[in-house]
């Protein structure tokens, strides 16, 4: 009886707080996703959030009519995440917003994705590792596809599409198609 009366006690709040978001947002969330922190959230008119979890400890901003999928994590820390309209979010992908992410409109992102801080090496004298707090700029149009590790600092462009299993660490110029690890440019778009 204890065990259940926890349950509920966890599941039912959860399940009202997701409510609220789609009363006010006009949006859809699911009733068994895990938010924290829902006066740094903002969610656009007809974007649909599954089942994953969001922690805005900083500002998380969701545009219009995007998808969020399953088992994804949005986690703002000491930043913020801007996702802009249209764009798209596939399972199990994550991001870290430290130093500040923003993704443009008509983004699509794979599953597997990771959008990932960046530890300093710390010097012979300081045994904790400093955490990067460099911001990250995600074009339009852009399709990353699955597997994709990037690390903070970097610019990728509008119109760019990165291949499976790629690491990203520097920035990628508008209408390039890249790959590898670490990515290097396989040909520029030309339309």
């Amino acid at each position: 009886m204890k065990k259940s009366n926890m349950i509920l006690g966890i599941i039912i709040p959860r399940i009202i707080k997701n409510i609220y978001l789609m009363i006010k947002f006009k949006c859809f969330v699911h009733p068994f996703s895990s938010i924290q922190g829902i006066r740094n959230l903002k969610i656009g008119k007809g974007t649909q959030i599954n089942k994953c979890s969001i922690i805005a400890q900083g500002k998380i901003i969701i545009g219009e009519n995007c998808i969020i999928d399953q088992d994804v994590i949005l986690n703002s820390k000491t930043g913020f995440i801007k996702i802009g309209n249209n764009t798209s979010i596939n399972p199990q992908s994550i991001i870290h917003g430290n130093g500040g992410v923003t993704i443009g409109n008509q983004t699509a992102i794979a599953p597997g994705v990771k959008i990932l801080k960046n530890h300093l090496i710390p010097n012979l004298n300081n045994s904790y590792s400093i955490i990067s707090e460099k911001s990250t700029i995600i074009g339009d149009y852009v399709w990353i596809c699955a597997n994709v590790v990037i690390i903070d600092g970097v610019s990728i462009g509008n119109n760019v599409i990165i291949g499976a299993n790629s690491f990203v660490n520097k920035d990628i110029k508008k209408n390039s198609v890249v790959a590898g690890c670490p990515t290097r440019l396989l040909y520029v778009r030309t339309k």
